[in-house]
């Protein structure tokens, strides 16, 4: 039996015990999975409990690098609950005594995901993202904070680099691009840094994907990693190149690019212009690192480093990371911001 199917049959097995107590269900009540998304770092088992649907989040891997990730994920989800734009979660379990994974349980959200291709989509997703962005930071500051958003930012795409350029499957082309790209990034800081503020919760992973239109309003998903940062890092990743070849068919038109940015500042009641030059500066900052992830899952797919739970995943996208990493998009972005 696969490692893949002893995860399932633990998961069944608990349904039948752990969940249906939670739930105070009686024993015998129906409950089976009806259905497995396997994702980058969870498999996302919707599972049926009596009449309703729940997701049984799985962790495998981490993103965040936080060996404590779901619990991180559970406490964040908890708190941006009462402001009704994310799943409403009940518990999460990190014992590993019933699931050899961290887990977590939440309500499974039925609808569709926003795209380009509805206008309407894309204004629903700036507004919920300028509620996310003016949520207030929880009191007991549980949560990652970049306090220098830009200086932090280039930190870690330094050290995302540096761990590239010393795998043994690196591109030499997107090395060296790379090594281009960062000397300018590092010219911009000292330039720029005073002008982002680390005042709004981001979630950091905000493509097409993890918004979701439900009977009650836009819900946003997958909240692995989160921090406290200037909030123009989610809208770098929402309107930026790399982010959209990775989740879409097509990246952006300038003027869907205009019409998210005119909601959202509407939404905010801020000045597009300032907010425009700032995002001007972050972009390649925020495009970059989506770069040097595609590449690094490249790298863990050639090295064979993925989690056999997550192998076929990695393999049926294996040709979307190569073209979110692909050197053409190093050298956009020098020749856009840095001619």
């Amino acid at each position: 039996m696969s490692s893949r199917d002893r995860l399932e049959n633990k998961i069944e097995v608990y349904l039948k015990g752990g969940l249906l107590e939670y739930f105070d269900l009686p024993a015998g009540t129906d409950c089976a999975i009806q259905e497995k998304i396997v994702a980058n770092y969870n498999i996302n088992y919707i599972v049926r409990v009596g009449h309703a649907p729940y997701v049984l989040r799985v962790n495998v891997e981490q993103q965040s690098g936080l060996e404590t990730q779901i619990e991180y994920e559970y406490k964040t989800l908890k708190y941006l609950s009462t402001f009704g734009i994310v799943p409403r979660t009940y518990f999460m379990d990190n014992s590993r005594s019933l699931i050899p994974y961290d887990f977590l349980v939440q309500d499974f959200i039925e609808g569709e995901h926003v795209n380009f291709d509805d206008r309407k989509g894309i204004g629903d997703a700036a507004r919920v993202l300028a509620t996310l962005h003016m949520t207030p930071l929880p009191e007991d500051d549980f949560l990652c904070v970049y306090h220098n958003p830009l200086r932090d930012l280039y930190s870690e795409l330094t050290e995302m680099y540096t761990r590239y350029k010393e795998r043994k499957s690196s591109d030499r082309k997107l090395v060296s691009g790379g090594s281009e790209l960062l000397e300018e990034l590092e010219k911009e800081v000292p330039r720029y840094e005073m002008r982002f503020t680390a005042d709004s919760i981001v979630h950091t992973d905000c493509v097409n994907d993890n918004f979701i239109r439900s009977p009650r309003g836009i819900k946003i998903v997958d909240w692995e990693k989160p921090r406290v940062d200037d909030a123009t890092y989610d809208i770098c990743v929402y309107i930026g190149r790399p982010p959209q070849i990775w989740i879409s068919p097509r990246v952006m038109t300038e003027e869907e690019r205009e019409d998210f940015l005119q909601e959202y500042c509407a939404a905010r009641k801020m000045d597009k212009t300032l907010l425009e030059e700032k995002i001007r500066v972050r972009q390649p900052f925020v495009s970059f690192r989506w770069i040097l992830w595609g590449a690094h899952r490249t790298a863990d797919a050639d090295e064979g480093t993925i989690s056999p739970e997550l192998f076929d995943f990695h393999l049926n996208h294996y040709e979307r990371y190569k073209r979110v990493c692909a050197v053409e998009n190093v050298e956009h972005l020098l020749s856009t911001y840095f001619p």
